[in-house]
């Protein structure tokens, strides 16, 4: 229950259309009516579909993070992924292209999923850093990305914790690692920090 709190604050908060406030208090209202019936499984499952219809929410209120393309770039709309594999959480993906030529950069945000635990324990631990090839810190404002780059391979990673969400960017085909050190900086790092906590 505790997960779900973020959830419930970020929309209550951000607000958003009438139709859909009224479909996820449906829920909440069957939910009730079939615990007070004794249908705790009912109850259950009506529960879920409200916080499915949070997630969708808060998912269109993390797109707004996302950075517009840099010049010369073009850009996917983002996308809500289901995240089974992450176990649990919010995943909101967007893609990014170079138009006059090769390269393309994947850019997700990733909320409240125990990766992201792991992740910052990783941070913390000198040891740990120091054991993956290539990588090195870039500082994103006060905060501290990591970087992976293969330039035999073309290709990088950029991985950035922001409270209780994670921001990857994984890129392909690029001259070099400024397009992803560029489009870290440019996330929305306070809306993504409000909407995740922590």
């Amino acid at each position: 229950m505790r997960s779900l709190l973020p959830l419930v604050l970020a929309v209550l908060l951000a607000g958003g259309s009438g139709a859909r406030a009224d479909e996820f208090l449906d829920q909440l209202d069957l939910a009730r009516q079939l615990y007070e019936e004794g249908d705790v499984t009912g109850a259950m499952t009506e529960l879920d579909f409200a916080r499915q219809l949070l997630q969708e929410k808060l998912g269109e209120r993390f797109v707004t993070a996302f950075p517009d393309p840099p010049e010369g770039w073009e850009a996917e709309p983002a996308e809500l992924q289901p995240t089974g594999m992450l176990g649990g959480g919010l995943l909101v993906t967007r893609g990014y292209r170079r138009i006059d030529g090769p390269g393309e950069i994947d850019a997700q945000i990733v909320a409240n999923s125990p990766m992201i635990q792991a992740f910052a324990a990783m941070m913390s631990n000198a040891a740990m850093m120091a054991a993956e090839p290539g990588a090195k810190r870039i500082r994103v404002g006060r905060a501290t990305a990591i970087l992976t780059w293969d330039e035999e391979a073309r290709t990088g990673e950029v991985r950035l914790a922001v409270g209780q969400a994670m921001i990857s960017l994984e890129g392909r085909d690029l001259d070099g690692s400024e397009p992803l050190i560029a489009l870290i900086k440019a996330f929305d790092l306070e809306t993504i920090k409000a909407l995740a906590g922590g």
